[in-house]
């Protein structure tokens, strides 16, 4: 993710990283032992914004120093992470969501996306186990 950010074209004073769920599998609030908040905190350790949506996490449970935002929208993120394949992570309307992004790179962590479906829509598009 840093690499993708440091070789591209559009250098921003201040990079916002939008995490997409942070629980630790598919369709539930328990957050125990994710994977998502070693990245988080690597992410704010380099001086990134760090942002996340979970529809399944309360905002009375949240103690992460990253942002818990109530929309994906609301990040305005310029590089998008899918870390938990929520249904609805899987159903965000991924081109509303690239027009507010000024980087548009999206790194699919879980490989559930349709990969051709984002380029087409604009994403500069990577995936764990893909170029």
């Amino acid at each position: 993710i840093r690499e993708k950010i440091e070789n591209s074209k559009n250098k921003l004073e201040t990079i916002r990283i939008l995490l997409l769920g942070w629980s630790y599998k598919p369709n539930i609030a328990d957050i125990r032992e994710t994977p998502s908040e070693p990245l988080a905190n690597k992410l704010l350790e380099y001086g990134y914004e760090v942002y996340v949506w979970d529809p399944f996490i309360s905002p009375n449970d949240w103690v992460n120093p990253a942002i818990l935002v109530d929309s994906p929208e609301m990040a305005k993120a310029d590089v998008v992470v899918v870390c938990t394949a929520h249904s609805p992570v899987l159903n965000i309307n991924w081109g509303e969501l690239r027009k507010s992004s000024h980087l548009g790179i999206l790194y699919d962590g879980r490989r559930v996306l349709n990969l051709r479906k984002m380029k087409d829509l604009g994403w500069d598009v990577n995936a764990v186990g893909r170029p």
